[in-house]
């Protein structure tokens, strides 16, 4: 009946697996997740970024050559500012396109002066800032989404590792002094002594599980402080 104790699985982790606890997601998975919001979001910002970016467009070359108004195309960034990094150099892109040809085929055919390179030349600069800051930003978002992301997955991996690891050797010792001390007359010294010998058992491997745990902290532990230098 002692022996039953040493055995017996008090926690199945199965049901942990089937709530998504116990799994160790990926970091690749993590990435995934984080550079992949939804379609129709992406969609819906690009769509909106294209249509300001032609109004600008459409603005600038009516615009009078002393007016910036290409500096307008900063618009357009601050749309996709929440956008993966691709996005952002591709609207970056595309607006100084727009800002040159509006430039070459427009205001230098009409009235070619010092002042029309400077005010294109400032919208570029300004757009080329805004999209570094909109880089910059995505990268530190990213990242930080990432390392709580890594926490949360070491949590949930200490959770199963204390409720089925830790508790079944706990629960096996608890079940064995339940039973010496409540038929200790009425068991026999080779009884007894195999009851103690299973607690030593059940303790050695508590032991080796506490130990697991504090070097899976210790490890999480390393990989946080490896990430924050990393920023």
């Amino acid at each position: 009946m002692i022996l039953f104790f040493r055995e017996m699985n008090w926690f199945n982790v199965g049901n942990w697996h089937e709530l998504g606890l116990g799994k160790r997601i990926p970091d690749s998975c993590i990435l995934e997740k984080l550079s992949s919001p939804s379609k129709s979001a992406i969609k819906t910002t690009h769509y909106l970024a294209v249509g300001s970016m032609s109004i600008v467009f459409i603005i600038d070359i009516f615009t009078p050559i002393e007016f910036v108004a290409g500096i307008l195309y900063l618009c357009c960034i601050l749309i996709v500012f929440k956008q993966n990094t691709r996005t952002i150099i591709g609207f970056s892109v595309a607006a100084c396109l727009l800002i040159a040809i509006d430039m070459v085929f427009f205001d230098l055919r009409h009235q070619p002066s010092i002042s029309n390179f400077v005010n294109h030349g400032v919208s570029v600069i300004a757009i080329l800032i805004t999209a570094y800051m909109a880089v910059q930003h995505r990268k530190i978002s990213d990242a930080g989404e990432y390392k709580r992301q890594q926490y949360i997955n070491a949590l949930e991996h200490m959770l199963v590792m204390t409720s089925h690891q830790v508790r079944r050797p706990v629960a096996n010792i608890l079940g064995i002094l339940e039973i010496i001390s409540n038929d200790s007359f009425g068991l026999s010294k080779t009884e007894i002594k195999d009851g103690f010998g299973n607690l030593r058992f059940s303790a050695n491997q508590l032991d080796c599980y506490i130990k697991e745990l504090s070097a899976f902290i210790e490890q999480s532990q390393e990989k946080n402080l490896a990430a924050d230098h990393g920023l």
